[in-house]
């Protein structure tokens, strides 16, 4: 598929006769193993607190042994506060916080009170107590030390003492402050503990600023969430869904999530809003979907939050088992750019799935002929017959799952394994209607391709000539080092092995496209994951025009080999490291007479 990019150090490349795979687009934090995606898609500014000057930091800081508060009781009496629940702070280098002359310190570890800290949360932060001192650990600005803070110099302290956790992997967490938004570390390894630096810290850079926080005793911790991130609780991702839907949700640092999802209606339909939900202290909140007045079959809820310069938006993809039948299935009336020809092949996916690697009377191929030689996702196109089969009729939808729990994407090939199978000369016209999500690394596709397997089969290998059209390439994920897809896709035209030529010809197609395509651009309001579209593509001698909802969306001079020779069709959703899902409504194909 295509090596062309908006984005170019994001996007993997491909070729027709020689591929090596690429990893998936990365953007600043992992992605959960969903059928979604989310993204800090504004950078993080300056966090700003309380001015600090005239602040006396020898006055405030408090000695260890200055504020003693007894370690919490294994039990809490009736009518006294809660017991807390309680942590060692354990950085990557095995090496435990401690409360030491007013300052916070390093070593390998003790049982001892000096060695435990506690968590008080609010909306903007979270206080961090030591159990022995009753102290509270904060930034000084000045020497960018982390120090210890008596109770009584926390309102003159401000934000200095206010510090937001964040999830970076796993159980490791990053501590900035407030104040300063710089983090808690250990990186000089000078025995005290400093909050001075500035690179945020990720799973691939980690450096000394993360924290590992070690359940000692009281309650069980709570399950942290990435702070201005939403993360829904439930429904499950993808799972499936009827009548009044309660979505529970938890976004840490945002006061409020509006909630969004296209909508049955005249021509395209409307965008909706489902509920604008206020978060409680902790980032959490909940509203009801009420799917039966949503169309039947694949949604998507859109969900975003915004505080200042910071937003994010999650998506999340359920399949409505109620609902409004809309716009499902074939249209009875041919499109527009098809008409005067014939109709070849149509697929409805109404019937049993017809794909298989072996039997050469199934409808599809599930691999990119010959034999997955040239298969390209990160999770592999798998078989039909596996035990991890991606795919699946649901009601009259092949729903196309890439996991990588199973490991395991997938694939559809017009043109099967023995070079047979369905194909069309120009002038001819190909369309797919289908809705793929919008989750980092997601790269869902609807392609064309020149019969090349007459000539492999004849003995001349895979180096040989052959066009291709990529429809429409999709690549979802959005926010630094992702594709920022929001309504773009592209479209790109390829000439393979016709030397410099083809190099050339290929090179002006596509700088006559004017890629990316912007959906809203061409007067289409929605975009190529929050609902379906039909995608199409005529080849006539001259020229190849693009086409989404029967809205003409480029156009360039015809390839010479797709004059010259017949085209097979693929569809796929490629790569993945969590689970998602394209749903593919129908296909069909139309040929002219010559």
């Amino acid at each position: 598929m295509s090596e062309h990019s908006p984005h170019p150090a994001n996007r993997p490349s491909s070729r027709h006769a020689s591929f090596r795979p690429h990893c998936c687009p990365c953007g600043d934090h992992a992605q959960p193993a969903s059928g979604m995606s989310r993204r800090r898609f504004l950078s993080v500014a300056a966090l700003g607190g309380a001015a600090l000057s005239g602040l006396s930091w020898s006055a405030l800081a408090a000695a260890s042994d200055e504020v003693p508060q007894p370690t919490a009781a294994t039990g809490a009496a009736p009518g006294s506060p809660p017991e807390p629940t309680v942590y060692k702070l354990r950085n990557r280098w095995n090496q435990f916080l401690l409360a030491a002359d007013g300052h916070a310190a390093y070593d390998k570890g003790a049982d001892d009170d000096r060695h435990l800290w506690v968590f008080e949360p609010g909306r903007r932060g979270e206080r961090i107590r030591n159990l022995g001192s009753g102290a509270y650990l904060a930034a000084d600005p000045p020497r960018g030390d982390a120090v210890l803070l008596k109770p009584e110099a926390l309102e003159p302290a401000g934000d200095a003492a206010l510090w937001q956790l964040d999830v970076v992997s796993g159980a490791w967490l990053s501590i900035r402050n407030v104040a300063t938004g710089k983090f808690l570390n250990c990186e000089r390894q000078n025995g005290s503990v400093q909050c001075d630096g500035e690179k945020v810290p990720t799973e691939t850079n980690w450096w000394l600023a993360q924290w590992e926080p070690v359940h000692v005793r009281g309650p069980k911790p709570p399950k942290r969430f990435p702070m201005y991130r939403i993360s829904v609780l439930s429904p499950e991702y993808r799972a499936e869904v009827r009548g009044k839907v309660t979505v529970r949700l938890k976004a840490p640092g945002f006061r409020r999530v509006t909630a969004r999802c296209w909508k049955q209606g005249e021509g395209a339909g409307a965008d909706s809003t489902v509920a604008t939900i206020a978060l409680e202290a902790d980032g959490t909140g909940s509203f009801v979907f009420p799917a039966d007045a949503y169309p039947h079959g694949p949604v998507t809820l859109r969900l975003r939050a915004e505080e200042g310069d910071i937003a994010d938006n999650c998506y999340v993809q359920l399949y409505n088992l109620g609902g409004v039948s809309w716009n499902e299935g074939i249209p009875k009336e041919p499109p527009a750019a098809a008409r005067g020809m014939r109709l070849v092949f149509a697929d409805d996916f109404d019937g049993p799935l017809s794909i298989s690697s072996t039997d050469a009377t199934a409808r599809y191929y599930d691999h990119k002929p010959p034999d997955g030689l040239q298969d390209f996702s990160t999770l592999p196109f798998t078989s039909f017959d596996r035990p991890n089969n991606p795919f699946r009729q649901i009601d009259t939808y092949l729903r196309i799952r890439a996991s990588e729990p199973a490991g395991s994407s997938g694939l559809i090939s017009s043109m099967r394994n023995d070079g047979t199978g369905t194909t069309a000369r120009a002038p001819c016209y190909f369309e797919c209607r289908f809705v793929a999500p919008n989750a980092k690394g997601t790269w869902p596709a609807f392609w064309l391709m020149t019969d090349y397997m007459a000539e492999y089969l004849s003995g001349k290998g895979l180096d040989v000539p052959c066009d291709e059209l990529d429809i429409i390439e999709a690549y979802g994920g959005e926010g630094p080092g992702s594709p920022n897809a929001f309504d773009t896709y592209m479209i790109c035209p390829h000439c393979w092995n016709q030397g410099e030529q083809g190099k050339r010809i290929e090179r002006e197609a596509f700088e006559a496209l004017r890629n990316p395509i912007r959906m809203r651009k061409f007067g289409i309001p929605s975009t190529w994951y929050e609902t379906f579209h039909t995608y199409g593509c005529k080849i006539t001698e001259t020229e190849t025009i693009y086409y989404c909802d029967n809205v003409e969306v480029g156009r360039h001079p015809t390839l010479p080999l797709c004059r010259e020779r017949p085209l097979f069709f693929m569809v796929n959703l490629a790569r993945y490291d969590g689970e998602a899902d394209m749903y593919v409504d129908y296909v069909r194909v139309y040929e002219g007479e010559r």
